[in-house]
């Protein structure tokens, strides 16, 4: 989460009557699209500083996510054996299949981790090669799609020769949702935030 989703999250009712507002004196239908103004007006408000604190904030809050997960494999393991193998739910066998992106890099880290009762040890789907084929490369498909990239930053937004915001060049067929929203917020948050927005539309 960034300062801006944290500052959005913790100030969303403050924002939501700020767009009902806007949305009634303007007659602009698109609340998303008024939403998203407003939160930009809003947290451009703030000084460097404020952006500041909100970003340390977030980072707080999620804490060291690559020492997360590092160790998310080993935590989930030992919960998923004492989840099947406990009295809460009974014998059980449980399979979770996961996925994140590494936060340094982007790259799609993914795997499986079985939990057993007492009464078993052999792993749903045969070998390790037998699960990754049948399971792992549509589960990697699926989450390759479904976990946007780290954000991409501002700059990369070209510009042509009289400085105006260009939407860059994509294969939609080859990007995540996640990814393609964050690329159009960030190309319309050059275009509101610099120019009129109806002199870029001449």
């Amino acid at each position: 989460m960034t300062g801006r989703e944290l500052f959005a999250r913790d100030n969303h009712q403050f924002i939501s009557a700020a767009v009902h507002q806007r949305s009634l004196d303007t007659g602009i239908k698109n609340s998303a699209a008024v939403y998203q103004t407003i939160l930009k007006e809003k947290w451009d408000s703030l000084s460097g500083e404020g952006q500041s604190v909100w970003n340390d904030m977030a980072e707080t809050e999620a804490g060291d996510v690559g020492k997360n997960q590092q160790e998310f494999s080993a935590y989930m393991t030992l919960a998923l054996r004492d989840l099947c193998q406990g009295k809460v739910l009974g014998d059980a066998e449980m399979l979770l299949f996961y996925g994140f992106r590494e936060p340094s890099t982007g790259d799609l880290s993914i795997g499986t981790i079985h939990g057993h009762s007492v009464h078993n040890s052999v792993n749903f789907g045969g070998s390790r090669e037998e699960i990754e084929l049948q399971y792992g490369h549509p589960w990697s498909e699926f989450a390759e799609k479904a976990i946007p990239r780290p954000v991409i930053p501002n700059p990369l937004i070209p510009r042509n020769a009289h400085n105006k915001p260009v939407f860059p060049s994509i294969d939609v067929n080859n990007i995540a949702i996640g990814d393609m929203r964050m690329l159009l917020c960030n190309y319309f948050d050059q275009c509101w935030g610099k120019y009129q927005y109806f002199n870029l539309l001449r």
